[in-house]
């Protein structure tokens, strides 16, 4: 009991002592456009780094299926990455493993299915090609 009211007293008077925090504001510059086939792009340029973070989110997932087919979202998360006309069986792990990424990714969500991976800078082009 002791303990517990000695600790109760220290953080009291640590919250005291620390004051409050202020959020920093971030700005981020980042373009927005719309390519004539809907889709839409968030390009950020961050020239500090050598790698580039590859995501890719289609608003669509679990939501859109109906009771007695499901699955289906989730099933073609994972086709992406077992074969592709362009790259063969396996082909977007190969590429990303040679071109020194971390791999590809994805996710599926209620309402979206996403696909990341990071890759050097001079890969992305590749690696857009790759997944779309």
């Amino acid at each position: 009991m002791f303990y517990r009211s000695l600790m109760s007293s220290f953080l009291a008077v640590l919250c005291c002592i620390a004051g409050p925090v202020v959020a920093q504001q971030a700005e981020i510059n980042f373009e927005k456009f719309t390519l004539d086939n809907g889709l839409e792009v968030i390009f950020h340029l961050d020239t500090s780094d050598p790698v580039t973070a590859v995501a890719l989110t289609f608003h669509v997932g679990s939501a859109r299926e109906v009771t007695g087919r499901t699955g289906f979202a989730h099933l073609f998360e994972h086709l992406l990455f077992l074969e592709s006309e362009n790259l063969g069986r396996g082909g977007l792990d190969r590429l990303s493993s040679r071109v020194g990424g971390s791999g590809a990714n994805g996710s599926t969500s209620r309402d979206r299915t996403n696909y990341f991976q990071t890759v050097p800078n001079d890969a992305l082009e590749r690696m857009l090609w790759a997944e779309a």
